[in-house]
């Protein structure tokens, strides 16, 4: 884990600095992008506390309704309900290999 140090000179700041570290320039680059797009993040959560699931998370609930009601049916349909919830599990892991 990495250190964190902090210095606090105020009870309330309206401004702060962040110091970055990185063990090359591009190291450094890719936390400063990094940092910005978390901070653009909360900003837009504190205006607008409204959030939409993303990372497949349609995906898994739908597998896991499919899956749910499955149980209740017996035979070959509910084998074959189970397989196709089982497909939406495999698109949320083809969309994690492929964004990373």
């Amino acid at each position: 884990m990495t250190p964190i140090s902090v210095f606090l000179r105020q009870q309330a700041p309206k401004a702060c600095s962040i110091v970055l570290r990185g063990a090359s320039k591009d190291v450094l680059n890719e936390i400063e992008r990094n940092l910005h797009d978390a901070m653009g993040v909360a900003r837009n959560v504190i205006r607008d506390p409204r959030l939409v699931p993303g990372g497949g998370a349609c995906e898994m609930a739908v597998s896991r309704g499919l899956k749910d009601r499955s149980a209740a049916i017996e035979g070959v349909t509910m084998s074959a309900k189970i397989a196709f919830a089982s497909r939406f599990l495999h698109v949320h892991m083809l969309q994690c290999l492929c964004s990373s």
